[in-house]
């Protein structure tokens, strides 16, 4: 993986490394927190649905 640029030349970091490792560890909290939201919007949607129909139901 690349993280960083010297000029044209790329630096690859050494997974054992803990730059490597708290970068993964970050993209990892990244995609989790995506998930989280998503997830709620999904939920908000399926929540405005089904009132929706409750009350197309009672009225």
């Amino acid at each position: 993986m690349t993280l960083a640029k010297k000029g044209t030349k790329s630096v690859k970091l050494p997974k054992s490394s803990l730059v490597y490792k708290k970068h993964k560890q970050a993209e990892r909290a990244e995609q989790a927190e995506a998930e989280r939201r998503k997830a709620e919007e999904i939920e908000r949607i399926i929540e405005a649905k089904v009132n929706m129909a409750l009350r197309r139901l009672l009225h």
